[in-house]
C-alpha cells in the first residue's frame, strides 16, 4: 500500500510546508500579508474541497502536522485571533455539512465508531454545560475550542476511502517530519552559535505563531521545542517500526535510517522529557510486537535494538560536539526533578489539583474551571512574584480531563482509545504502527496534554477512520 513513499510526492509536499513556514513568517511581519494568505488560504482549501473532500483533509493535516498551536496565519478580532487552524477546520466542516445535506459523506454514521464517540460527545456536552454555569465564557471558550476538533470526524470518514488517500496522508506526515526535524537541528545551531542577526525577529515569529519556543538551558545551548515534535516522535516511530518489519530497497533504507537520525536528533534537541518517555514507551512497544507477534528470539531482537542504541549514542555525541553543554543539559539539569522549576511547579500542581477533581470527581467540574497553585516558573514568578498561579489549564493531562468532564468522561474517551488500539492490531503492518504510536500519545499526555489539544485529537481522529478503513476493507499493508 505504501509503496515509494519517498517518490516526486514527497518532494512536492516537503517544499509546500517549508513555502507554508516561509510565507508565515513573512505574514506576521506585515499584517495586510497575514489577512490576503488567510483569505486565499481558506479559499483555496474551499475551492479543492468542493472538488475532492479529500484535497481538504491533505490541508488540514499538513498544517496540523507543523503548525503546533495553529496560529501559523490569523485574523485579529476584537483582541482575539481566529487562526487559520480554525479557518481551514470551519470551510472543511461548512463543505461537509452541505455534501450531507445531500445525502453524502454518511460513512461514520453507518459505522460501529458512532456509540463510541456520542458516548465522550455526552461528556463533552455536560463539560461545557457545567463550564456555562460555573465559569466565566473566556475561559470556557479557550479551555473547550481545543474539544471541537472532534466535530471534524466524519470528514476523516468520508475521505479516507482508498488505498491511494493513505498513501498521501502518510507521505505529507513524513515530508512535514523531514522539515520540522531539519528545522529543529537549524534553529538550534543558529542560536547556539550565536548568530544575532536572527534572533529578534525569528524569536519574535516563533513566540507569537505557537510554533515553538527558543529558552536558554546552559553555555551555549538552546532548548528549541515545539508541540509539533509530536509528530516527529510519530515519524521517527513509523520509520523505525518500517525499517524493521518491512522489506525495503536499499533506497528507502538509507532514506529511513536518515530520518531516523534527524527525527531522532529533533526530540534530543526538544529536551521533552514528556516526548522521551513516550518515545521509549513506544519502542517498547514495538519490541513487545516483535517478540510476541513476529515471534523474534531474543538474539534477532538484538540486531534492531542495537541499531536504535547507536544511532542514540551516534546523536548524542555528535549533538554534544556541536552544541557546547548539551550533553550537561541531557545528562544534568534536565534529569534533577526536584531543582529544576518546571519539574517543582508541575508537583506543585498536583495536590490543588486533586483536591478540586473531588468536589466533582462523577461529572466533573466543566470547562473553565480554574485552580490556584504556587509555580517556580521564573517566567510566572516575574508577573506574580509570590508565584501564586490560577490557571484552567494543566500539564497533567489525565488530571485536567478528570477535572473537567469527570471520571466518567475520562473512562469514555479511555475506551475508545483501547477500542482504536484493539482495532489497530488487526489491521496489519500499518495498523501496528498506528498501535505503537498511539502508545506513545497516551504515555506523553500523561505529562504533557495532548489528547485534549487538535494535535492529539487529530492524531485519534486519523487513527480512528485509518483502521476503519483498513479493516472494513481488508486490505492490511
Amino acid at each position: 500500500m505504501l509503496d515509494n513513499l519517498f517518490a516526486k510526492n514527497f518532494i512536492i509536499a516537503f517544499i509546500l510546508v517549508a513555502f507554508l513556514e516561509a510565507a508565515s513568517f513573512l505574514a506576521h511581519q506585515f499584517t495586510w500579508l497575514n489577512i490576503i494568505l488567510f483569505g486565499l488560504i481558506c479559499a483555496v482549501t474551499a475551492v479543492l474541497s468542493i472538488r475532492r473532500l479529500e484535497y481538504g483533509l491533505y490541508i488540514l493535516l499538513a498544517e496540523l502536522f507543523i503548525g503546533s498551536k495553529g496560529q501559523l496565519f490569523f485574523l485579529e478580532i476584537d483582541d482575539n485571533r481566529f487562526s487559520i487552524r480554525m479557518g481551514l477546520f470551519t470551510v472543511i466542516f461548512l463543505i461537509w455539512l452541505f455534501n450531507l445535506g445531500r445525502g453524502k459523506s454518511l460513512e461514520f454514521f453507518k459505522s460501529k465508531w458512532l456509540g463510541y464517540y456520542l458516548a465522550l460527545f455526552i461528556f463533552i456536552a455536560l463539560g461545557i454545560i457545567n463550564g456555562l454555569l460555573n465559569s466565566q465564557f473566556s475561559n470556557l471558550f479557550f479551555d473547550a475550542n481545543g474539544w471541537l476538533y472532534f466535530l471534524i470526524l466524519p470528514v476523516f470518514f468520508a475521505a479516507i476511502f482508498n488505498q491511494q488517500v493513505i498513501k498521501n496522508i502518510f507521505t505529507i506526515l513524513l515530508a512535514s517530519v523531514f522539515w520540522l526535524s531539519v528545522k529543529t537541528i537549524a534553529v538550534a545551531f543558529l542560536f547556539s552559535h550565536q548568530v544575532s542577526q536572527l534572533g529578534g525577529i525569528f524569536y519574535h515569529w516563533l513566540r507569537d505563531s505557537g510554533v515553538g519556543e527558543i529558552t536558554f538551558i546552559t553555555d551555549n545551548f538552546y532548548r528549541v521545542f515545539f508541540q509539533a515534535h509530536l509528530y516527529v516522535m510519530f515519524g521517527l516511530l513509523f520509520a523505525l517500526a518500517w525499517l524493521i518489519l518491512r522489506k525495503n530497497s536499499k533506497k528507502e533504507r538509507i532514506i529511513l535510517i536518515f530520518m531516523s537520525v534527524l527525527s531522532s536528533a529533533a526530540i534530543l534537541i526538544s529536551s521533552s522529557r514528556s516526548f522521551w518517555l513516550g518515545l521509549l514507551a513506544g519502542l517498547l512497544m514495538l519490541f513487545l510486537l516483535l517478540f510476541f507477534k513476529y515471534k523474534y528470539s531474543l538474539k534477532k531482537i538484538l540486531k534492531p535494538g542495537a541499531l536504535i542504541v547507536l544511532i542514540g549514542l551516534v546523536e548524542i555525541t555528535l549533538l554534544s560536539a556541536a552544541f557546547k553543554g548539551f550533553g550537561d543539559s541531557l545528562l544534568g539539569n534536565r534529569f534533577e526533578l526536584s531543582q529544576e522549576a518546571s519539574s517543582v511547579s508541575r508537583l506543585q500542581q498536583l495536590k490543588p489539583l486533586s483536591e478540586e477533581i473531588f468536589k466533582k470527581p462523577i461529572l466533573g467540574s466543566g470547562f473553565g474551571q480554574q485552580v490556584t497553585y504556587v509555580s517556580n516558573d521564573p517566567r510566572i514568578r516575574a508577573e506574580f512574584p509570590d508565584g501564586r498561579y490560577t490557571t484552567s489549564a494543566f500539564e497533567w493531562g489525565y488530571l485536567d480531563i478528570w477535572l473537567k468532564i469527570g471520571l466518567l468522561g475520562l473512562l469514555a474517551y479511555l475506551i475508545l482509545i483501547v477500542k482504536i488500539a484493539r482495532e489497530s492490531l488487526k489491521a496489519g503492518l500499518l495498523g501496528e504502527i498506528l498501535f505503537i504510536a498511539l502508545t506513545a500519545l497516551v504515555i506523553t499526555h500523561t505529562f504533557s496534554p495532548y489528547l485534549n489539544h487538535p494535535l492529539g485529537i487529530g492524531f485519534i481522529l486519523l487513527s480512528t477512520a485509518l483502521v476503519y478503513f483498513l479493516n472494513h476493507e481488508q486490505r492490511p499493508a
